[in-house]
């Protein structure tokens, strides 16, 4: 049976979203799968370890920083945001690398899923390398024209690939740097059709949703069971959404959508957005009572 293998990242404050992109995934995807969790820090890896979760590989950043002076190198030389930008295609690279696996989805811990991750997964089929556009920019724009909210790899012309863009970002000098280090690691995606085989644009085939293309669609016959999205005239299923910068308040029991409230005031003003981060509210709000609170 074919075994879908994602991988994700987080420190203790990001955990709860963590795990429910996990719920998601167990609710949606009826195939097996485990999602690689890599944990930034101890409290992170003690609670997941305590949870003891089915599907979810805890591993620790001191075993990945302890098979490599690459990693202890360059932690000193650059920012914690920036290690963790550095991280995401090193993990991905070193689950290829030692855990034996044909492929691997790298996934952002501030993702949904609303469908299985076979459909995601059936969009790449005989490809290598798999990666989704922003929507709201294109090629040249400092953000990049591909978004690193989820990113495939298989462990061919796939691994390369991710090796490739590790060995960027941990070489901050990098010949591509000038050019494509203006977002953390995403920008470099613009890379991968230029220098390897095999790319598929995974939302060429499926819809998602986040803040910076949420205003792009229309919600004609849009539903919170089916999330049929408008895009271009074109029909799609939001397969999973990206909640950059969310910030519940649990306390006072409402949350804050966006980086700003500026922001999400427009953002809120859709209605059907709105019930999209009510329900992932009310999500991260079960999760919390079901998993961290004693």
């Amino acid at each position: 049976r074919k075994m879908f293998n994602c991988c994700t990242l987080s420190d203790y404050n990001y955990l709860l979203k963590g795990l429910v992109l996990y719920d998601s995934l167990e609710k949606y995807t009826k195939e097996d799968f485990i999602l690689y969790y890599l944990c930034l820090d101890d409290k992170t890896f003690d609670i997941l370890n305590e949870l003891n979760l089915e599907k979810i590989r805890p591993v620790s950043l001191k075993e990945l920083e302890y098979n490599s002076p690459d990693l202890q190198r360059i932690k000193q030389q650059i920012s914690y945001k920036e290690y963790c930008f550095t991280l995401s295609s090193y993990f991905t690279w070193y689950l290829l690398k030692t855990k034996d696996i044909e492929s691997c989805l790298y996934v952002d811990s501030d993702i949904i899923f609303y469908d299985s991750l076979k459909r995601v997964f059936d969009t790449v089929k005989n490809k290598s390398i798999g990666i989704i556009r922003h929507r709201h920019v294109s090629y040249g724009h400092f953000v990049g024209a591909y978004n690193v909210g989820i990113v495939y790899f298989d462990s061919q012309e796939g691994l390369k690939c991710c090796e490739f863009w590790k060995n960027l970002m941990i070489n901050p000098g990098n010949e591509y740097s000038n050019e494509f280090s203006s977002c953390g690691d995403q920008k470099y995606l613009e890379l991968f059709e230029k220098k390897f085989n095999g790319v598929q644009i995974i939302d060429e085939l499926i819809g998602f949703g986040a803040p910076f293309n949420f205003k792009l669609y229309e919600y004609k016959n849009f539903d919170m069971k089916n999330k049929e999205i408008i895009w271009n005239d074109k029909k799609e299923n939001m397969i999973f959404a990206h909640f950059i910068k969310f910030q519940p308040d649990f306390n006072k029991n409402t949350y804050l959508g966006t980086e700003t409230q500026q922001e999400w005031d427009q953002l809120s003003q859709i209605k059907e957005v709105k019930s999209i981060y009510d329900e992932y509210f009310q999500l991260n709000k079960e999760c919390l009572k079901k998993y961290l609170t004693n």
